[in-house]
């Protein structure tokens, strides 16, 4: 009796003190577990704040990227129409430009901005006061030097978003608009859309993400779909007596279970992370289960956790291969404590260690580093480069800051300074200094240069480096000894008309080979035409007629496989002949003297070019229209015609046979005449007439004037350079009638 008494009591301890420590241990789980539902909650709003950080961030640069690219493009569509003024009021032509670079629209304004061109007709006429988006630019008619572009805007008249460009044309007589839907930029946005930012984060069973908007609680994004469109006041994890600006964490009630909400505000949003209770009660009861039948399930339990230490021991060593990847990338990597100077190498040469001195503060290492590896040239800016005194006020409002030099071991290399850490103050508590090799990027970009300032069959200096060397010298004005030198190919185009273009292309380098041999030991020479050229070099005065002698010597003594004769005409002028002069004046005296030069050349030749000129006068004077047309390329150039010929009321086109046959369509021909107009114009028709040794044609008809039709005559005969595989014709238009 007393053993089963004693056994009894035992066995009520034994159920005592497993009841006590099945409420401490629900205790100790529920105390662990709030405190687990508020460090992940933390997490999560720390993961969700950073992705809307860096999504507003990437949206902003991209954005800004666009802007560039896009004013680039008007400053090219600008840069064309410059050269082709016909394409203006041309909007097939126009259209042709816009799908060549890839923009949307054009649009063309004048000097009071109004739209009176481009590739949208339905625009034409719309001001700079036709609507808010338009209004955007009207600052451009107070700065012809200025330059806009456009945030994303609605294009309420094409139901979509667009971004405009605009910019004066070089004479600030017009101002070119380029129009781009930024397709990358809003899949970007729709990709960064709140929903989708939240679609993204994982969430455990029993627990959601809400982001709201402050002001109207609407639930813009949620892990919990159902909840997209309603408030956070209909849902129930907010109330109208919370204090937003305050409001931390509380137990709220959700579709009638009790939850957990712990809050964050971020810019316009509320963020809200909500746990269901009921989750802690099954992992109460899960965890009571697994203390009882411990023993049975320690094995597992082991397994489990080696399982997850093997997987926790691989993100690590995935994690550090990342790093070691990226340090790769990098010449060297410093982390900087700016509050002491102190300075830990992650990544360093062994050349840049050797330097180091240990203890040294990161102002002195730098200075040192700097000294030791930078050339001369780049000593000073890549000093004040690493100044941290001034690095806080360069890094505000930004991730980095970078800046390019020359190393003496290793070429170019980009230093960089990158924020890492920064106090409540958003003053700089750590960046990280990494500098990376780039010297192949610099060639190549060094390579590209030199190729877009050269003449692709000379090898001389093109008219776009002649032009940009043009326009440096105002700032930087020549030495005494500076010789400008505007130089002619005597007899290219008739080598061109005579033995064809093989013979001239022949004539040309030439050329510049006996400029390279002369005049190249002393400046540069560009190719600015056809055979015109320009030599700006730098010479005593006494030794100018040597130089030029030399030239007209390696000219003399040239002979090419096709072409047996070279010689120039030459005009120069220097700056110690006109000391007050700028480069463009003595560049005006020199095309003088050189047109002087070229007038003796043709003299002794016999040619009376002021005659020529007067005969072309004298020709113009008689035909209205005279063309040089191509029948095989359907082209033309136009030699002489009114400018009040070239429009679309009478058929204008930039092909001839379309021009020739709008001119008889749009009632410019009289009816009676416009059939026989029709065939003898038709391109393929003139084809096989001159292909059958035709030596010219002429068609009468009755052409539309102001006062009536007048009788006219067309009269077609082949050019000197025609054959059966280019067709050059001329084209002469005469009005005969008495």
């Amino acid at each position: 009796m007393k053993q089963k008494s004693i056994k009894s009591k035992i066995m009520i301890y034994m159920v005592l003190f497993l009841c006590i420590a099945i409420v401490i241990e629900t205790a100790i789980l529920s105390y662990a577990n709030k405190k687990q539902v508020k460090r992940t909650s933390q997490i999560l709003l720390d993961q969700v704040e950073n992705i809307l950080i860096a999504n507003d961030q990437n949206e902003q640069d991209i954005l800004e990227s666009l802007k560039v690219e896009y004013t680039e493009s008007a400053n090219t569509v600008s840069y064309i129409l410059e050269y082709n003024e016909e394409a203006q009021d041309d909007i097939e032509e126009l259209q042709k430009i816009a799908d060549m670079m890839g923009i949307d629209e054009i649009h063309l304004f004048d000097e009071n901005g109004v739209i009176y061109g481009g590739t949208v007709p339905a625009y034409y006429g719309l001001t700079f006061d036709s609507g808010e988006q338009v209004g955007f630019f009207k600052p451009m008619l107070e700065d012809k030097h200025l330059t806009m572009c456009q945030d994303v805007t609605p294009n309420t008249a094409a139901s979509k978003s667009m971004m405009y460009a605009i910019t004066w044309n070089k004479a600030g007589t017009y101002m070119v608009q380029v129009g781009i839907e930024p397709v990358r930029l809003l899949e970007e946005f729709k990709q960064n859309s709140i929903h989708e930012v939240v679609n993204q984060m994982t969430v455990y069973d029993g627990m959601n993400i809400y982001i709201a908007d402050v002001e109207t609680g609407e639930i813009l994004g949620a892990t919990d779909k159902s909840s997209i469109g309603r408030t956070a006041y209909e849902i129930g994890f907010l109330d109208d007596k919370d204090n937003l600006q305050t409001i931390e964490s509380k137990t709220v009630n959700l579709v009638g279970y009790k939850h957990f909400c712990n809050y964050r505000i971020y810019d316009s949003y509320i963020i809200a992370v909500v746990h269901s209770t009921s989750a802690n009660v099954e992992s109460f009861i899960v965890s009571i289960g697994i203390e009882v039948i411990w023993l049975l399930v320690a094995g597992a339990i082991i397994t489990v956790t080696l399982f997850k230490l093997v997987n926790a021991n691989k993100r690590i060593k995935d994690q550090m291969s990342i790093l070691t990847s990226v340090s790769d990338i990098y010449y060297s990597m410093h982390l900087i404590d700016m509050n002491d100077y102190s300075i830990e190498t992650l990544e360093g040469n062994e050349l840049m260690q050797n330097v180091v001195k240990q203890g040294q503060n990161a102002a002195d290492m730098l200075n040192t580093i700097i000294h030791g590896a930078i050339i001369e040239e780049y000593l000073i800016p890549s000093l004040e480069f690493v100044d941290l005194s001034t690095l806080q006020e360069r890094l505000k409002n930004k991730k980095s800051v970078f800046m390019d030099a020359i190393d003496k071991n290793v070429g170019w290399i980009r230093m960089s300074f990158i924020t890492v850490e920064t106090d409540i103050n958003q003053a700089l508590t750590k960046v990280l200094l990494t500098t990376q090799i780039i010297d192949d990027d610099k060639k190549r970009e060094e390579e590209l240069s030199y190729k877009a300032n050269r003449d692709e069959m000379t090898g001389l200096m093109n008219r776009q480096a002649y032009e940009d060397d043009m326009m440096n010298f105002p700032d930087v004005p020549p030495e005494q000894n500076f010789v400008y030198a505007a130089i002619d190919i005597n007899g290219l185009k008739v080598v061109n008309d005579e033995l064809g273009h093989a013979a001239g292309d022949e004539l040309i380098k030439g050329a510049a080979m006996c400029f390279k041999r002369t005049i190249g030991n002393y400046g540069r020479i560009y190719r600015t035409g056809g055979d015109e050229f320009v030599a700006m070099f730098f010479v005593d005065a006494d030794h100018i007629d040597e130089v030029i002698n030399d030239l007209n010597n390696e000219a003399i003594n040239w002979v090419g496989t096709q072409v047996d004769a070279l010689s120039f005409s030459i005009g120069y002028a220097t700056k110690q002949e006109f000391p007050n002069e700028t480069v463009v004046e003595i560049a005006k005296i020199a095309d003088e003297r050189m047109y002087k030069d070229k007038e003796q050349y043709y003299s002794k030749k016999g040619v009376d070019r002021r005659g020529q000129a007067a005969a072309h006068t004298a020709l113009c004077n008689l035909y209205t229209k005279i063309l040089k047309i191509n029948l095989t390329e359907d082209t033309y150039g136009i030699i002489n015609m009114d400018i009040a010929e070239q429009t679309k009321e009478k058929g204008f086109s930039n092909k001839i046979s379309e021009w020739l046959y709008e001119f008889g369509k749009t009632g410019q021909v009289h009816e009676d005449d416009l059939e026989d107009y029709l065939e003898k114009t038709n391109i393929e028709y003139l084809k096989k007439y001159f292909k059958d040794d035709k030596t010219s044609i002429s068609i009468h008809y009755r052409r539309k004037y102001e006062d009536g039709f007048k009788q006219v005559v067309m009269e077609l005969i082949p050019a000197n350079d025609y054959s059966t595989e280019n067709q050059s014709l001329f084209l002469y238009v005469k009005n005969i009638d008495k």
